[in-house]
This record gives C-alpha cells, structure tokens and sequence, in this order.
C-alpha cells in the first residue's frame, strides 16, 4: 500500500547549518541532493500526522557517488522530541558496507524498515505515564489503538478456525510481557508492576434486521491461473460478507458497503471451465434477497515461462523462490513470484526493471506470493525483471530473468540437471516415480508458481488425489541435484 502525500511542517528543518538539499535529475526523476558541507537533512512534521495501521514499511532509496565508501555510514533517524528542543527517543538505521543491504556507489540502493520497528519511537514514556489502550473488535476484522490512533488491523483474507477463532468467546488477559520481541530482560530485574486504571467493555446491541440490498455479480479480467470476481452491494451495517463457492472450493471475504470488491480466485487450471455460485449477507446474518447469483467463466491458455531458483543478484536465498511470466492478450505481461523461504518474515515485494531501472510495488496474493502485470508492452519485444524481497531486518534480490513477450518457454535445465527417473504420466490419484537413485523429495507447483505438494518420505509414490486436473511442475531431488518435469 503506498502512502498518500503528507505535508511537512519544515521540509528543510535546518539542524545542522544552512541549506541541506538541492534538488537535480538522475534518470529523469526529481531527486533531493544533500549539499557540501552540510552533514545532515532534517524533515520536520508536527501538526500533519499519518495512521499507519494500514502500513508495513517505510521504504526509502538513496543514491552515492563517492567511489571511496571507507568508513563511510548512511545513517537515517526517525526522532520524538517529546515537545522539547532534544531527543526523546529515537529509531536509528545505519548502513554500511557490512549490513544489509549493504552501502555501495553509484547504484539505488533501497531500504524498507518494517513499522513493528518504530514502537520505541511511538510512546516514549509508556512506562512512566498512563495510557489508553483499545482494541474494536467487529465481525470482520480488530483493530488496536493506542491514545485512540489505530496502529495495527487484523484482518486475513482467509478466515478459518486458525486465523479467525474470534467468533468465539473470548478471555481478556492483561499481562507484563518479557523476552522476546520485547528485547533482552536485564540481568539486574527482579520486579516490575503494570498498574490499570479502568477495564471498559463496550457493545453494540441494536438489532440490524436490514438485509444487504443492490446486489451485483460479474466477471472481470481472466488469465490462464486466475478469474476475477466484480462483487457490488450496500448494507446499513457499513460492510457486506461476500461468500464464493466453485467445486469443492470456498472463499469467503467482505467489502464495503457500497464499493465495488474485486477478488481474484487463484490456483486455477488453463482452458478450463468454472462456475461460481456467490452470496452476499451482512455481518448479523441477513441475506441479499437475490442471492445467490451464478456466474461462469473459462480461463485462458497459458503463453508464458515458468520455473523455480535460488540464484540472487543481492542477498541470499535459504529455499529460492518460484517465477513466472504470462503474456495476456498482446501487450501485458502477468509477473508473479512466490518466495520459498520459510525464515524470513514481513514479507513485501518490489518488481525491479533492469533498464532504465525502476522499482514497482507488487500486489500480494496470497502468502509470501506477490504479482504485478505490465501493461504498453510489445509482442516480440524482450523485458528484463528480477524481484526484491524485503523482509524484518534485511532483503534478497533474485536475478534478472529475460522473457520475450508472447513467447512460451520451457524450463532452464542445467548440465547436473538429475534426469535418472521416469514417472506415470497424465496421473490419476498417485504419480509413481521409478529410479535407481534414492529420490530425497518431490515437490510439485501450479503454473503460477504456487507449491501445492511437498513430500520427503514416500518418495515413489506421490498422493495427487486433492488436485485439480491440469498441468503442472515437478520437482525431484536427489543427491543434490533436481529435475523438472512437467
């Protein structure tokens, strides 16, 4: 999500002597300078404020041209006066030839600072005054505030016992918590007292008999993976629940009232046929009078590459990530990448065109999968894009990969590629794997990249039983080398 513009108060606040910037042209973007001689810029905002509850990052670039970058450090502080004229608290970021990302000349480099890091920041003297705490927890979604300023919504997008147990009663527990993310308890504790003012709990009891009204359905764009969902309807309650069935899949979701929500139904199979049976309802139970509307729709054959990797260009990756580039129409481009990574969390990504280089923020679908479609592109024509992770306390950039727009491709297999195997294909509920070798684990993904399978015991024998007919990758690995088969 990108933030709306904010006025500053001081854009130039002066602290550390004169003019700090001028502004000039690099690559044709307006770009702040820091002036000679002038050690620091300070950009000062009082009376203009920003609720970040719906934020994850700050994300900033910076560009050197020093070629001597000894010793040298970039250092960015987000500060709180506390309503004098010094530091109250402060969070400082420092970069250097040695951190991640690393100080380098020459070239963008780009920082994204999770918001969970600006809690020192936020109160400072959270131990030493009283505050106001307060979470608004409604059907869909909770909110909590501190001082009455939201800091941070909880809403999945999939609801289901595990990420959504709040339709059930609830404790309220009130505790000193410690260790952790908290930071290191020192060595010289011995107590701590939490005091508590007031515990308030309010609820709304009116009685909502009004019943969703206007209700609309329609299909919007269609990939080879994808369809989307236009849902529309209005409710007194202010949101509507949106409940989606095809097959034996569900989605359940919400929207507000009166605003069209577009939901992209994943994971699905090219040139096939699918039918949606959707309802809408508000969030006390009342049901739209014409629920529920049917709509079919048939994905697109796939024209694209796809495949998987770990190599970086910056960073480093533990597993790799997955890749894939569709050609919709004549002259847009579908990008989609999922990182693999389990050990890295607060996952955004960034699309990064090689040349004249740009960063794009990507759309997540689902999980640590984000997509961007490029649009104005030109059948034949070559595109050069890698991706940025960034995630807590660092980023991993993949390669570069080059696609030919309306091409289809196969998979890059190298010369230590394991290809001593063979396996019963088109498959029915099991695919059986024959090899000499010992298999240590197979794993299998869509054409978008998702990975739907994963087994590392059993390996001749894989249970496909719960996925839909369609084509899709598989990967074998043995003795540290992999195959890809389709």
């Amino acid at each position: 999500m990108l933030t709306p513009p904010i006025t500053f108060d001081n854009f130039d606040a002066g602290w550390c002597g004169g003019a700090a910037t001028t502004q000039v042209q690099i690559s044709g973007n307006n770009t702040l300078k820091k002036n000679t001689g002038v050690v620091c810029h300070g950009i000062e905002f009082q009376s203009n404020r920003l609720d970040l509850s719906a934020f994850t990052h700050i994300h900033f670039d910076f560009y050197i041209t020093d070629t001597d970058l000894t010793g040298d450090v970039f250092n960015v502080k987000l500060v709180d006066f506390g309503g004098g004229s010094a530091e109250a608290s402060a969070l400082e970021i420092n970069i250097n030839g040695g951190s991640t990302p690393q100080l380098v000349a020459n070239q963008w480099v780009s920082v994204d600072v999770p918001i969970t890091a600006l809690g020192g920041v936020v109160a400072n003297n959270l131990g030493s005054d009283f505050h106001v705490y307060s979470m608004n927890w409604s059907p869909n979604q909770i909110t909590f505030l501190l001082d009455g300023v939201a800091f941070y919504t909880y809403n999945p997008t999939v609801k289901n016992a595990s990420t959504w147990p709040f339709n059930a009663e609830q404790y309220l527990l009130l505790n000193i918590a410690m260790g952790g993310v908290a930071g290191v308890i020192p060595s010289n504790f011995t107590q701590a007292t939490m005091e508590i003012d007031y515990v308030r709990v309010f609820q709304n009891v009116a009685v909502d008999n009004q019943a969703p009204t206007n209700f609309t359905a329609a299909v919007g764009n269609i990939t080879s993976s994808s369809i989307e969902l236009l849902l529309n309807a209005s409710d007194n309650f202010g949101t509507v629940n949106y409940d989606i069935n095809y097959g034996s899949n569900s989605i359940n979701t919400f929207g507000t009232s009166g605003v069209q929500k577009s939901v992209i139904v994943p994971n699905l199979t090219p040139n096939t046929n699918y039918t949606f049976s959707i309802a809408a309802s508000d969030p006390t139970g009342n049901n739209a009078a014409n629920n529920a509307i049917v709509l079919n729709a048939t994905t697109l054959g796939f024209v694209g590459c796809s495949g998987t990797s770990n190599e970086a260009s910056q960073g480093t990756f533990s597993t790799g990530y997955t890749y894939s580039f569709e050609t919709l129409g004549t002259n847009s481009v579908k990008v989609t990448f999922e990182l693999l990574d389990t050990d890295k969390i607060g996952v955004v990504a960034y699309l990064w065109r090689q040349s004249p280089f740009a960063e794009t923020p990507m759309s997540n679908v689902s999980g640590n999968t984000f997509t961007y479609t490029l649009t104005g592109q030109t059948n034949g024509a070559t595109i050069n894009y890698a991706v940025k992770f960034a995630y807590a306390n660092g980023m991993s950039v993949t390669r570069y990969f080059s696609y030919v727009v309306g091409n289809n491709c196969s998979l890059h297999q190298d010369t230590n590629a394991f290809t001593e195997f063979t396996f019963t294909n088109p498959s029915h509920d099991f695919i059986s794997i024959a090899s000499d070798i010992t298999i240590d684990k197979v794993e299998i993904f869509n054409l978008i990249g998702n990975k739907v399978i994963t087994q590392t015991l059993n390996t001749n024998q894989i249970d496909v039983s719960s996925l839909s007919k369609g084509m899709y990758l598989m990967v074998v690995y043995a003795n540290n080398r992999k195959g890809i088969k389709k």
